[in-house]
């Protein structure tokens, strides 16, 4: 028996002896001889007489007797009140090891009366006295002992706050560098500080083509786990969860892209991992999840197994598609022993308010931050039409009404809005959709990255004038090496073909697919150059697919020219312009497909967007002029004039 313990006994016992000897006698304690009061009185004596000697363990031994001899008495309330005013007087040897003994043998044979209720309440109530006694010798300490660990958890709490705090500031100095060293551009820089050091909850970063959001997403990451991550204290409430973040896209293509990202950055396996449904892995894309993507790597089917949540013990990032982050296995395998505080997304001016729902709800409850990455005069929603059903994304809910991207574009008087208005938060109906200015509370704060370092300067500039409002930069340098240079950033390739629809929706250009077939043997299978043909009709991708196969099996047919740069088939080369969204490639050729009187596809500004700037040194458009240059109020049509204007126009009549 502790010291402590033995002096909480004591202060029980004593307050219950003093309240029971003070009680007047009950009319059913039985009066005879050796179970008198007489009695009783001679063993409190003894027992207090006990409890003087010092370290003695004689008077221990006596106190144990005495009160063993006044317990015996069967059903006697006063054995009971004699049992517990002996256990007090045990109690009272100083720091008596002996005593402690002693004042718990008298309570056990307090207890020890046969069948005695009255001893066993006796007993609890000089427990429960235990616990109000006054003036205790225990209080002090105990209190003081309280206080102690309340001033070190206060302290200690000070302590991390302390280290998140200049975490932070080395974040901001870390950043400054980045900056300083022109591995990040200005607005770049503000868009990191934004999300990791900000004092707004959400984040709106548009990007325009070749922008480098990826390159922000990336940064932000690295320096959350290299520099906050290791002084971040575990979350208050149960189970000490820790933070982690999580990277999401609408795309498996653009979780791809961030995990190789991080990769470059130096993140590995023990920092974040990519994680893949296994249908779309193992069924269609194995193979783009070779080399250092294997490291990172994990399926779904992988978040059933035993040993993943050892595995995934000390990772605190994740990259995924915002369907997997909703998974219930990925909540309970991934991030077990955690809790998401940080939550960016990318292509979110394609990603559909409701689809963010579910995991704002899941997560909701820890989430601090979420960063929202895109372009909202690129590709909309799925189910939007150009001057007709809007359906509006999380960019527009949380853009003011007046600056969201269907009142910058030009004016569409037949489109209508579908779904309801949401609440944005707080404060974001004051925000600037272009400078980033916001108001003065905590509302959403908007940001533009505003270099592109894919556009050519030429082009960069007709898109910037166009859809930017002439705040799109070309980070690119005039002069592009071996020789390409020479070659204009732009050219429209006039071709007066004829248009064919079989009986759906689809249309194909016999004509213009034969002048790209020529474009693409006389300029681009001879050279180093690396290209791409895109369209917007599906009709017209398969038949480009089948003409130009004919070319990519080995070469040039008859003409013994050199093979293709690389070994792509037709397949991975022609791409309808939704599914190229996000990606790039040196030379771009987009077939316009349509000749007769109505631009179909071509009249949506958002799309044409997309088309325009898939291209880092060369755009060719290979399509009817005339039709172009009859719609003046569309993207299309105004690149014609430019293209008719500086001189970038090539006939060619089939």
């Amino acid at each position: 028996v502790s010291a402590t313990a033995a002096a909480t006994a004591f202060a029980a016992a004593f307050a219950a002896a003093s309240a029971t000897l003070s009680a007047p006698p009950s009319s059913s304690a039985p009066g005879k001889g050796k179970k008198s009061k007489t009695a009783a009185a001679a063993a409190v004596a003894a027992t207090a007489a006990a409890g003087k000697g010092k370290k003695s363990k004689t008077a221990a031994a006596a106190a144990v007797a005495a009160t063993a001899a006044a317990g015996k008495g069967k059903k006697s309330k006063t054995a009971a009140a004699t049992a517990v005013a002996a256990t007090a007087a045990a109690g009272k040897g100083k720091k008596s090891k002996t005593a402690a003994a002693a004042a718990v043998a008298a309570t056990a044979a307090a207890g020890k009366g046969k069948k005695s209720k009255t001893a066993a309440a006796a007993a609890v109530a000089a427990t429960a006295a235990a616990g109000k006694a006054k003036k205790s010798k225990t209080a002090a300490p105990a209190v003081a002992t309280a206080a102690a660990t309340a001033a070190a958890a206060a302290a200690a709490a000070t302590a991390a706050e302390a280290a998140v705090a200049e975490a932070y500031r080395e974040v901001e100095s870390a950043v400054g560098y980045l900056h300083a060293t022109s591995q990040i551009n200005a607005s770049q820089r503000d868009a990191v500080l934004a999300i990791l050091c900000g004092d707004r909850a959400v984040q709106l970063v548009q990007g325009p083509p070749g922008t480098g959001k990826t390159t922000v997403i990336s940064h932000t990451v690295a320096l959350w786990q290299r520099l906050v991550v290791p002084v971040l204290p575990p979350l208050s409430g149960p189970g000490r969860t820790v933070e982690a973040l999580a990277c999401v896209a609408r795309s498996n293509v653009a979780a791809k892209n961030i995990a190789l990202a991080l990769l470059k950055r130096g993140l590995g396996p023990g920092d974040f991992r990519l994680v893949v449904s296994e249908e779309y892995h193992f069924e269609w894309h194995e193979e783009q999840y070779r080399g250092q993507l294997q490291t990172v790597v994990i399926t779904s089917n992988t978040l059933r197994g035993k040993d993943v949540t050892r595995m995934l013990a000390g990772v605190r990032i994740f990259v995924t598609t915002v369907s997997m982050l909703s998974s219930p296995k990925f909540r309970s395998a991934a991030l077990f022993g955690k809790e998401l505080t940080r939550l960016l997304v990318d292509e979110a001016s394609q990603i559909y308010v409701g689809e963010l729902m579910l995991p704002l709800h899941q997560y909701g409850k820890h989430l601090r931050s979420l960063s929202l990455f895109g372009d909202d005069v690129q590709l909309p929603p799925y189910g939007s039409e150009w001057d007709g059903a809007q359906v509006q994304s999380v960019f527009d809910h949380l853009t003011p009404p007046a600056s969201r991207a269907i009142v910058r574009l030009r004016s569409q008087p037949n489109a209508f809005m579908v779904g309801p208005e949401l609440t944005p938060p707080h404060g974001s109906r004051g925000t600037s959709a272009t400078t980033g200015a916001g108001g003065d509370d905590d509302g959403a704060h908007r940001i533009m990255l505003s270099v592109s370092y894919r556009l050519p300067q030429q082009l960069c500039s007709f898109i910037s004038t166009a859809l930017y409002g002439g705040l799109l930069d070309s980070g690119r340098v005039p002069c592009i090496p071996n020789g390409r240079c020479a070659r204009p950033g732009i050219r429209w390739v006039d071709v007066r073909g004829k248009e064919e629809n079989t009986g759906s929706s689809s249309f194909r250009n016999p004509q213009e697919a034969e002048e790209v077939v020529r474009l693409v043997k006389s300029e681009f299978m001879i050279s180093s150059s690396s290209w791409t043909v895109i369209t917007g009709y599906d009709l017209q991708r398969t038949l480009l697919e089948k003409q130009l196969n004919k070319h990519l099996r080995g070469g040039v047919a008859n003409g013994g020219a050199a093979a293709a740069v690389d070994n792509r088939t037709s397949g991975d080369r022609v791409y309808n312009i939704d599914t190229f969204q996000g990606r790039e490639d040196e030379v771009v050729i987009a077939s316009l497909v349509r000749s007769g009187t109505s631009l179909g596809f071509m009249k949506d500004d958002r799309r044409v967007n997309v088309m325009l700037t898939r291209c880092t040194h060369q755009l060719l458009i290979v399509g009817s002029l005339n039709l172009a240059l009859a719609n003046p109020h569309t993207l299309i049509g105004r690149m014609a004039q430019y293209c008719s204007t500086v001189g970038l126009v090539e006939c060619r009549t089939t």
